[in-house]
């Protein structure tokens, strides 16, 4: 027992735990500090993944990597669009989404990607899959020059991926588990005015721990035969 208590000293004095009384926790500080390496050490490894020529396939190849978290299925999402968007001679580039879900948590970042877009001289077409009062709330977000946006329903309604993105010869197609679909769905429709909004559940939802991919595949055949059906519902 004196051994134990030696080691609970020393994680004290390191200020990995606290003491009240007799009992000892996690000091709350040391518990973020521990939070915040492993994001930093999760994103360096992506970075230098992606910042390889193994990051876009070759062709007819295909590339997927696999999330517990829908912040980090996002941060690496729009890393990927960044990197087809510059690796492609195409300035135009073409969206679905079921539910715009990343605008009501990962706003500040969605408009650092829009920036990107302006200077790229990129224009992005937009298909989202359901017209609730939480999808348009949140869509007016975006400047009408970089994104051109409907709700109407399109060729893929039928989807069952949570988000695809296509330019040049890439398809990005995102997948996320059943239940955490589900309650994303469930969270929209309970959404049905400024009043009814749940900021709690919002964030209660989006940050569970989940099972979802991220695939991008070099394949000219299956991205010109979306495209064609993004230009055909847009007109361009």
């Amino acid at each position: 027992i004196q051994a134990v208590y030696k080691e609970l000293r020393q994680l004290q004095s390191a200020g990995i735990i606290v003491k009240a009384k007799t009992f000892f926790s996690l000091r709350l500080s040391w518990v973020l500090e521990l939070a915040h390496f492993a994001d930093k050490t999760y994103e360096r490894c992506l970075e230098n993944d992606t910042s390889s020529s193994q990051a876009l396939p070759e062709l007819q190849n295909k590339t997927k990597w696999s999330f517990t978290s829908l912040l980090q299925l996002d941060d690496f999402s729009a890393h990927l669009m960044l990197l087809m968007l510059s690796r492609s001679n195409e300035k135009a580039a073409y969206t679905w989404v079921r539910h715009p879900w990343f605008l009501l948590i990962q706003a500040d970042k969605e408009k650092k990607l829009e920036g990107a877009l302006r200077i790229n001289g990129n224009k992005v077409y937009f298909i989202i899959g359901s017209d609730g009062f939480l999808d348009r709330s949140y869509f007016p977000f975006y400047s009408p020059d970089i994104v051109t946006h409907s709700f109407a329903p399109s060729p893929f309604d039928s989807e069952k991926s949570s988000q695809f993105f296509v330019c040049g010869d890439y398809v990005l197609t995102q997948r996320i588990e059943r239940a955490t679909e589900q309650a994303i769905d469930r969270l929209y429709e309970e959404s049905e005015s400024t009043v009814s909004i749940d900021h709690r559940r919002i964030i209660e939802v989006l940050s569970r721990k989940t099972s979802a991919s991220v695939t991008i595949e070099n394949n000219p055949r299956k991205a010109n035969s979306l495209r064609k059906k993004f230009q055909e519902f847009f007109g361009v």
